[in-house]
């Protein structure tokens, strides 16, 4: 864990992008198929992480939850050196949010082939998320 405490505004984030997660269903993964995909699931690479930006802002630094709150409270210190990751809850466990602990769950999304896979990632990603609200909440 880093030695940083969590601002409100993070810990929010944070906490309200899991339950955004936990409110993912195949109903609502079929809707955005629907509405940009002729409603199939896209058969390329990146399709689960295409399909949880428009639902999240997930996978990407200018539409994440995270990032967005990240940059506001870099600003805010005015702090230009250090990279806004460093004020972001998912490393707190000091791995990236694509990385080491955290790359198991963020590829299952990024490379879902269906909505069941995506469910799954998304299932790993929480118990990740909570996990870690956990872990900083034992440590203070």
């Amino acid at each position: 864990m880093l030695n940083r405490k969590l601002s409100p505004e993070m810990r929010k984030a944070f906490e309200e992008l899991i339950e955004k997660y936990s409110l993912i269903t195949e109903i609502s993964i079929q809707t955005i198929l629907d509405k940009h995909f002729h409603g199939k699931f896209p058969h390329f690479y990146s399709a689960g992480k295409i399909i949880m930006n428009k639902m999240t802002g997930f996978g990407s630094k200018h539409t994440c939850t995270l990032c967005k709150v990240a940059t506001k409270e870099k600003k805010n210190r005015g702090d230009y050196k250090e990279s806004k990751c460093e004020f972001c809850y998912a490393l707190f466990d000091g791995n990236g949010c694509n990385d080491k602990v955290n790359s198991y769950s963020y590829c299952e999304i990024y490379v879902a082939k269906s909505s069941g896979k995506l469910i799954s990632g998304l299932k790993h990603r929480i118990y990740q998320m909570k996990k870690l609200l956990i872990d900083y909440d034992e440590e203070k």
